[in-house]
C-alpha cells in the first residue's frame, strides 16, 4: 500500500528547482528531470495536449512548442492560465481556437520545471 501512494504522488522533486532560472534554449537537458516532467505531463497536461502525430485533442498539440514559443511564455502559461487570457494575445487566440480555457493545474515552481525540462527534451532534434 505505501508503494503506491508514492507512486501517486510522482517523483521526488527538490524544491530549489523552484528558485533556479528557467532553462534557455541552449541549456543542455537534465535527462532525469525530463524524465520527471513526463510523469507529470502525462498526469496533468495529456489529457488535453497531444505531443506529435495528428491527435486533435482539446488543446493544441505541443510538438515544437519550446521551438515556437519562448520559455518563460510557456512557463508563464502553464503557472497562470488564467491570468495569460487577460494579459496575452496569443493565450486568447488560443482560446478563440480552442475553445476551452486551460485549466490551472497549481502546479509547484518544481513541477513546472520539471514539465518544461520534458517538452524540451520532447523537442530536441526536431527542428
Amino acid at each position: 500500500m505505501t508503494v503506491l501512494s508514492a507512486c501517486e504522488r510522482g517523483p521526488q522533486l527538490d524544491p530549489a528547482l523552484a528558485d533556479t532560472p528557467l532553462p534557455s534554449p541552449d541549456t543542455p537537458i537534465d535527462a532525469a528531470l525530463a524524465e520527471a516532467g513526463g510523469w507529470y505531463f502525462q498526469r496533468n497536461c495529456l489529457a488535453c495536449h497531444a505531443i506529435g502525430g495528428d491527435a486533435a485533442l482539446v488543446g493544441p498539440n505541443l510538438a515544437g512548442v519550446t521551438q515556437r514559443r519562448e520559455i518563460p511564455w510557456i512557463a508563464a502559461m502553464i503557472r497562470r492560465p488564467d491570468s495569460m487570457l487577460v494579459h496575452d494575445d496569443t493565450a486568447r487566440a488560443l482560446l478563440e481556437r480552442y475553445r476551452v480555457p486551460m485549466v490551472n493545474r497549481e502546479l509547484d515552481g518544481a513541477k513546472l520545471r520539471a514539465i518544461l525540462e520534458f517538452l524540451r527534451n520532447a523537442d530536441q532534434g526536431s527542428d
